[in-house]
């Protein structure tokens, strides 16, 4: 896995995209707080350790 901190907030006024997650992805972020974020997972990896954990 790999992950990279965004700056991230919570789109509550739009019409189409109250809820969603909005990254500012510019070089200085003026909006919103630095959070983690997953952008890379070995896939099959992450599912052998998911049902390893159920046996």
């Amino acid at each position: 896995m790999r992950s990279q901190t965004m700056h991230l907030s919570v789109e509550c006024e739009g019409k189409k995209s109250a809820g969603m997650t909005i990254a500012d992805l510019r070089r200085m972020p003026a909006v919103g707080a630095p959070i983690q974020v997953c952008v890379d997972v070995d896939a099959e990896l992450a599912i052998d350790l998911l049902l390893d954990a159920f046996s």
